[in-house]
């Protein structure tokens, strides 16, 4: 598991691909101008202990992409084969938006609405932390979609996590979650919420 910003943090694992060399990817903190001064300090051991030879960089998807992610990579290689260039990816002249990959949303069905719309807990907690920083603009870019994202508030469909986050937890790192606004409001109290449908990862259901 790579490391999280959002989550409590993950050491920074490295996939092998053969003795020659292995790659990585994480949060960008890791990298040289993230903060995270641990991970390159192991990482400049690792180079003069074996001569391996090392690059690395941030690719930012959302400059290709109409999604916001920043992730940092990493090639490491045997000396026999020499240093592999870090190659930035291409840049779009202008900011690709969700309009410009989708026509539409698709129409879901009652099922799948009962299923992905908030309920008013949900609304009362995203309320609280602001609509705004949730929604997913058609003229706009989609917030980084994480695993945890419309679990926070209970446990995880796909079983790795039985209970809510902590309140302690999401005062200090927020709800994140991306919603899709629908038609007409919901009511509680004296409180009037606009509706909204969940987007979900695929990987839940698993």
């Amino acid at each position: 598991m790579s490391w999280s910003w959002q989550g409590h943090g993950r050491l920074v694992t490295f996939a092998w691909i053969s003795p020659s060399g292995f790659v990585s990817d994480s949060a960008k903190l890791v990298s040289r101008d993230g903060g995270l001064s641990m991970v390159q300090s192991v990482l400049h051991a690792f180079y003069l202990l074996t001569g391996y030879c090392l690059s690395q960089g941030v690719y930012h998807l959302h400059q290709l992409w109409p999604t916001r992610r920043s992730r940092w990579w990493c090639i490491i290689t045997h000396p026999s084969i020499g240093r592999v260039p870090w190659i930035p990816m291409p840049i779009s002249t202008a900011m690709p938006l969700v309009a410009d990959l989708l026509d539409h949303f698709l129409a879901c069905t009652e099922q799948e609405l009962e299923q992905l719309s908030l309920d008013l807990y949900e609304l009362e907690r995203f309320a609280s932390h602001g609509f705004e920083k949730n929604e997913m603009l058609w003229r706009g870019q989609m917030q980084t979609s994480l695993h945890s994202c419309g679990s926070q508030l209970g446990p995880c469909p796909c079983g790795c996590r039985r209970f809510a986050f902590h309140d302690d937890r999401l005062a200090q790192k927020e709800l994140h979650g991306i919603l899709i606004r629908l038609q007409g409001t919901l009511t509680c109290g004296n409180n009037v919420y606009p509706s909204f449908d969940m987007f979900t990862q695929p990987s839940w259901h698993c």
